[in-house]
């Protein structure tokens, strides 16, 4: 960090922070504040503008997949089921249930996987979309995650699991697994 008592007359310091606010935080808007201190001194609040916090639309029943798997992924969350429906593209829902709350955000990936177990088509992105990323995610939540695929016609397997993007370090099933296999998915 660059100390405020080591800055120069007329200097100019780009400083960027990143706040985690907490997921119990009100929707709404809230005003942003600035304060610059050190160890001796501190400046009045300066109004830097507003932040609109959109509310989050948590589900708390669970849903009703058509296939249920009720599998752990590591310690804090499972995927409950999914459903598939094959009609112009191949749509996938996965239903996932946090069982703890965890402050990383994790990318969700499905490898379609052709009947040679070459991956013919692929999808990594946080969940829902890139919308609702894990680190929001609270403790007996129940996350809808929707997927689409445009596949010709084959027999295919899928692999689902999740992954931190900064190390690549898969959640593991109980049986040491790092994804769930899906067989026998055929697109007419």
């Amino acid at each position: 960090t660059y100390s405020t008592t080591n800055w120069q007359a007329g200097e100019i310091v780009i400083d960027r922070h990143s706040v985690r606010l907490p997921r119990d935080f009100s929707d709404g808007e809230h005003l942003l504040q600035l304060t610059i201190s050190d160890s001796v001194h501190s400046t009045s609040p300066i109004v830097l503008g507003h932040v609109n916090v959109p509310t989050i639309d948590r589900v708390f029943h669970p849903p009703s997949p058509s296939q249920y798997t009720d599998l752990r992924f590591g310690d804090w969350v499972k995927l409950l089921g999914y459903d598939m429906e094959i009609s112009k593209e191949f749509q996938l829902r996965l239903y996932w249930q946090t069982l703890a709350e965890t402050n990383k955000d994790y990318t969700v990936f499905i490898h379609v996987r052709d009947t040679d177990n070459q991956i013919v088509a692929q999808h990594d992105s946080p969940p829902v979309k890139g919308n609702y990323q894990t680190s929001l995610w609270v403790a007996n939540e129940f996350v809808v995650d929707s997927h689409s695929f445009d596949l010709p016609s084959g027999h295919y397997s899928l692999a689902v699991g999740m992954y931190l993007p900064e190390t690549g370090e898969r959640l593991k099933l109980p049986n040491n697994q790092d994804e769930l296999l899906i067989q026998d998915l055929v697109i007419p």
